[in-house]
C-alpha cells in the first residue's frame, strides 16, 4: 500500500515541474499578446497562480515527509 503511494508521490512530482512550465510559457505569450491596459490585472493573475502552485510545492513536499517518515517506522 505505501509502495502505491510513493508511485503516485512520484507521479505528481515528475508531471508538476512540466505542467508548470507549460502554464508559465503559456501566461508568458499570452502577456506579450495583450494590451497595457490588462498588464496590472494579469500580473496579479500570475502572482495568484504563482502563489498557488507555491503552496501546492510545499504540500507535496510535507506529504511526501509524512509518507517517508512513516515508511521508516514502520522498518524499525
Amino acid at each position: 500500500m505505501n509502495d502505491s503511494l510513493v508511485g503516485v508521490v512520484a507521479i505528481v512530482m515528475v508531471f508538476s515541474v512540466p505542467i508548470v512550465a507549460i502554464i508559465c510559457g503559456t501566461i508568458g505569450g499570452v502577456m506579450r499578446k495583450r494590451s497595457s491596459k490588462e498588464d496590472p490585472e494579469q500580473a496579479r493573475m500570475i502572482q495568484d497562480i504563482y502563489h498557488g502552485l507555491e503552496r501546492m510545492e510545499r504540500r507535496v513536499e510535507n506529504l511526501e515527509t509524512i509518507l517517508f517518515d512513516s515508511n521508516k517506522k514502520e522498518r524499525s
